[in-house]
């Protein structure tokens, strides 16, 4: 297949482009999902306009309040970070879930949440962390919540006229217990039937602020909210832990498909988030 190339070298030339040449172009970042897509005929782009060098896309930075992934941050990057290590470990964790080395050394965090599958293994973690993205069009920035920024299976808010910037993630505060598990049917390389991150405040014994993120089972990454707010009344046992799993189930919203039926995906979250509760809080 033919198509042009461009490559950008800001973020205004990289918005430019996008909007001379519209629907039919598409960033080039890692690549890993989009070249796939172009190799299977399910997307068939005109023009590709490599952003791989844009300067305001990179890096982790550390603030007093938040830590900063630049959307050009690399799977393999963000495992091997020592700031991360440090403040945020979920992250270096779920990140040497996915893929191979080959991939994760090319693939991006903002590739794998502008893809937006419902399985994206970055969402629900970071949902989980109350992440924010800054949005840039040629009008501006603009900040949203990630849990706003999926809207359905390969669907987000960016449009032509939008690029993601940053993914800014609040440090977490002391007491804060966080994991994320996934269910595949292989081991290797393999993409989420079900996955979810579970966190929590807790101090002296109370729970708070609890998330339970479902991945792979909605149209996009979601919030079980009933589920959390039975979690904030933990009352010291483990008894509450089935009920907890079973809102998250009966929250969920999963399809059939060859990978899995809709009543073993149910099935699995109930027993994925009973487990990462014993893991937790044992």
């Amino acid at each position: 297949m033919k198509f042009d190339y461009y490559k950008a070298s800001s973020i205004n030339e990289a918005l430019a482009l996008k909007r001379k040449y519209s629907e039919r172009s598409a960033f080039l970042a890692g690549g890993t999902d989009l070249m796939i897509k172009i190799r299977m005929k399910r997307f068939a782009p005109l023009t590709l306009i490599n952003i791989k060098d844009i300067n305001e896309l990179q890096g982790i930075q550390n603030t007093d309040e938040y830590i900063r992934i630049g959307p050009l941050v690399t799977l393999s990057e963000i495992a091997k970070s020592d700031l991360l290590k440090n403040e945020i470990p979920i992250l270096p964790e779920t990140a040497l879930m996915m893929a191979s080395p080959q991939v994760r050394n090319l693939g991006t965090i903002g590739g794998n949440l502008c893809n937006a599958a419902p399985s994206a293994d970055m969402a629900p973690p970071l949902i989980a962390l109350d992440s924010d993205v800054i949005l840039v069009s040629e009008k501006g920035e603009e900040k949203i919540k990630l849990e706003d920024f999926f809207k359905g299976p390969g669907e987000s808010v960016l449009k032509n006229d939008k690029i993601l910037k940053s993914i800014l993630i609040p440090k977490p505060a002391d007491g804060f217990k966080m994991t994320y598990r996934r269910h595949t049917l292989r081991e290797a390389m393999d993409i989420a039937i079900i996955s979810a991150a579970v966190g929590f405040l807790q101090v002296d014994g109370n729970i708070q602020s609890s998330r339970i993120v479902l991945g792979a089972v909605a149209p996009i990454p979601m919030r079980a909210k009933k589920a959390e707010s039975l979690l904030d009344k933990y009352d010291g046992t483990n008894k509450i832990f089935e009920t907890v799993a079973v809102a998250a189930m009966n929250e969920s919203l999963p399809i059939n498909d060859v990978r899995g039926t809709l009543e073993y995906r149910r099935e699995m979250v109930k027993v994925l988030i009973k487990r990462t509760l014993g893991e937790l809080f044992n």
